[in-house]
């Protein structure tokens, strides 16, 4: 993982890391591809390129902090890229799936869940933040070629 780690998978973005077999280290292989598609498409190949190779440059720590750029806020792009990561793996995760939406784990029995309002709150939170990190990086990074993010469930 680039900014993420297993720990940041807690709480509201929880995600099952599996003991059994290594399965932790396929689900978090999963993630390592999300999150470097995301990186690229936030900030384009080569911006992204030079990101990975050197994350905590203090050249890229103000994206780390909130941003507000014109009424668009971001809470830094750590939370944007673990929002994202969390609602992909989540939509191709089916064996946390049921025919009538996921399951929300309490103690040794489940609910069924509707997590599709929640999805599109945090999508919408996300893509705020995503366009605000952008409009940072257009202004902060020569090499910037990102790809705008459009506010729809996929």
């Amino acid at each position: 993982m680039i900014i993420l780690t297993r720990d940041d998978f807690r709480g509201r973005f929880s995600i099952t890391f599996p003991s059994i077999n290594g399965a932790g280290d396929v689900v978090e292989g999963e993630i390592d591809v999300i999150e470097l598609e995301e990186l690229t498409k936030l900030f384009g190949i080569t911006l992204a390129t030079q990101f990975k190779a050197d994350p905590l440059n203090a050249v890229y720590l103000p994206l780390y902090t909130p941003l507000l750029e014109g009424k668009l806020y971001s809470e830094g792009l750590k939370q944007v890229i673990l929002s994202l990561v969390y609602l992909r793996y989540q939509r191709g995760d089916y064996s946390m799936s049921t025919e009538n939406g996921r399951v929300l784990k309490i103690s040794s029995t489940s609910s069924v869940i509707n997590p599709y309002v929640q999805d599109i709150q945090m999508l919408t939170k996300l893509v705020d933040g995503w366009k605000a990190l952008q409009i940072y990086s257009r202004a902060n990074y020569s090499d910037f070629e990102g790809l705008d993010k459009k506010y729809q469930v996929y």
